[in-house]
């Protein structure tokens, strides 16, 4: 079985998106970095310099955007998209399907 893939981009997790979600319930970078053990000017760096954490980091503040937001794992917000599997990534931007 083979697939001809239209257009091949990287899906990954909108930090940005996430840690403004968590700054928007009135938590600042600060109480993000202590949630999540992690230096302030790190959290800056996933938000401002599109940066990406590392595996755990990025377990650890995505928990506390769910605990936060009350979000679902769905609902996490995506950047990129898959033509191959669009069904696997609805809500990623570019998707035709979506």
């Amino acid at each position: 079985m083979s697939f001809k893939l239209k257009k091949q981009s990287r899906v990954r997790v909108d930090w940005f998106r996430i840690i403004a979600d968590i700054n928007g319930k009135d938590f600042s970078m600060v109480a993000i970095s202590q949630h999540i053990d992690v230096p302030r000017t790190t959290v800056i760096g996933w938000k401002n310099l599109n940066a990406e954490p590392k595996h755990d980091e990025g377990q650890r503040l995505l928990m506390l955007w769910h605990e936060i937001t009350g979000k679902t794992t769905d609902e996490v917000p995506m950047i990129g998209s898959v033509m191959l599997y669009p069904k696997l990534f609805p809500q990623t931007v570019g998707n035709p399907t979506g």
